[in-house]
């Protein structure tokens, strides 16, 4: 009797599954699998390594797939896994908060017998245009008002950035030489501003092409101008690492320009701000009578600092649902690696990316997805040493279909053809509209994560990461806008 149950209950139960299986077009799904058979017959892709996942969110049965175990490097792919854990271990609601403070005693001459600080806890959208419409130094200028009305017209100390929130090296130390002087290889400090960039502005002839003004200026910064005329896009490359005030800039800029953009990432953000927050105090009319400095600096010179302070004022940053929408979006590192340090800090206590990367690992290991073949190294993708299999990747996004916060990570995720990284991308065919993802690239790497709607209009999740692939960045394109029609007939 109990063996007869026992069978009834497992008949009972497939059924139920089959019954919750979300509904596929048998002839989509044929021609998916032959589409597949086909790609790993490219010339393209003859050499290469990649995968390839198509999941059933409601039983988590894999539809289709090719090598979905294989471990690859997704470049900024990678940000799914960061935006996912943060929205759902710091909350969709959590803010940044900055905070200027002083220490001494404020006299009744309006003096602060100490320093002025300001302490940052992350936030990477402060003076950010993306998010506001007011630039960095009307922020300032915000700021320095909230300083006056506490009555404060001079301080004897020195204005001191406070980024001691987190680690004091902000850069990966794996990612590329080649990327950490561009403005997207800005690392992430506890005091961020104006998205830790600067611009060099050019103009060109048909034979020259020369610096005409930086915004915003870097006190103590030299350029070595090494670009030269070519071209028809933007082929320059500005070199320098953390702390090195020095930047010089290689590559080619098209001709009969002006006004033509280059961005780098600053060499110290604590102290970009620290400097021109004491320039805008000076015309607010509010002295400060030492030097503008940052608790780093101080560290590295023997000096202590003074953990007793008084508050004057509290920043707080958009919500962190608004901070994912940005960082998926437009695939934004910075932010990236912000919530990776944030996470760190609220799990462990430590803002470090290393915390950041335990964290996030042992947050889905609690879940219950499988972490072999996943690694981990930072929050955007930008290193090399990163890597998911993509039947992990679609678990992950199985998991985060069944969480409070799924709503505001699709609505972070670009459209085909639409919106986002994925604008041009499977624009104009069937597949335009009905995938939202996560695209990824870097040189020889390509890779989409996210969901795309079956025939019957329900979601399924699907990862697909190509690894040195021999043909060019256009070809690879096409290959995988392919592969996204296919998805969408299933």
């Amino acid at each position: 009797m109990r063996i007869r149950f026992a069978l009834l209950t497992i008949f009972l139960s497939s059924a139920m599954l089959v019954c919750a299986q979300v509904k596929l077009d048998s002839i989509g799904v044929n021609k998916l699998n032959g589409g597949l058979k086909a790609m790993a017959k490219d010339d393209g892709l003859v050499h290469a390594s990649w995968g390839f996942c198509l999941m059933d969110p409601k039983t988590g049965r894999i539809i289709a797939s090719h090598e979905p175990k294989k471990s690859l490097t997704p470049a900024s792919s990678q940000k799914v896994i960061t935006t996912i854990a943060a929205l759902n271990i710091l909350g969709r609601a959590h803010r940044f908060e900055t905070y200027l403070e002083y220490d001494g005693t404020l006299a009744k001459d309006s003096v602060v017998t100490g320093h002025l600080y300001i302490r940052g806890t992350g936030d990477p959208t402060i003076g950010s245009l993306r998010m506001d419409s007011i630039p960095y130094d009307s922020l300032l200028r915000t700021w320095a008002r909230q300083v006056k009305e506490k009555g404060i017209t001079t301080i004897k100390g020195h204005l001191i950035a406070d980024a001691s929130a987190w680690e004091d090296y902000a850069t990966v130390g794996s990612w590329n030489w080649d990327d950490i002087g561009q403005y997207y290889g800005a690392g992430a400090s506890a005091l961020n501003i104006h998205e830790n960039m600067y611009t060099l502005y050019y103009s060109s002839t048909s034979a020259r092409a020369k610096i005409d003004s930086v915004r915003p200026e870097i006190e103590g910064m030299t350029v070595w101008n090494d670009v030269t005329v070519g071209g028809s896009g933007d082929e320059a490359y500005i070199y320098g690492g953390p702390d090195d005030y020095y930047r010089y800039v290689t590559g080619t800029i098209p001709a009969n320009r002006k006004g033509y953009a280059v961005d780098g990432s600053m060499p110290d953000p604590p102290l970009f701000l620290a400097l021109e927050f004491k320039r805008i105090l000076g015309e607010e009319g509010i002295t400060v009578l030492g030097q503008a400095t940052t608790v780093y600096a101080l560290k590295r010179a023997g000096i202590p600092v003074n953990p007793t302070r008084r508050l004057i004022y509290t920043h707080r940053s958009h919500p962190l649902s608004e901070i994912v929408y940005h960082t998926n979006m437009k695939s934004h590192n910075l932010f990236a690696e912000s919530l990776l340090k944030a996470v760190g800090k609220k799990q462990t206590g430590e803002g470090s990316r290393s915390a950041g990367a335990k964290a996030i690992e042992q947050y889905y290991s609690l879940a219950g997805i499988p972490m072999d073949g996943m690694h981990v190294e930072d929050g955007s993708g930008l290193s090399r040493l990163n890597y998911f299999t993509p039947e992990t990747m679609c678990r992950i996004l199985v998991h985060e279909m069944q969480q409070d916060s799924w709503s505001e990570f699709l609505q972070s995720l670009p459209i085909a053809g639409k919106t986002g990284t994925l604008k041009t991308y499977a624009d104009n065919t069937t597949a335009e509209g009905k995938i939202q993802a996560k695209s990824g690239s870097m040189y020889k790497v390509r890779s989409y994560s996210g969901y795309v709607r079956s025939k019957s209009g329900e979601w399924l999740a699907f990862c697909v990461v190509v690894n040195n692939y021999s043909c060019g960045s256009t070809e690879i394109k096409s290959i995988l806008e392919k592969l996204a029609v296919l998805m969408a007939g299933v």
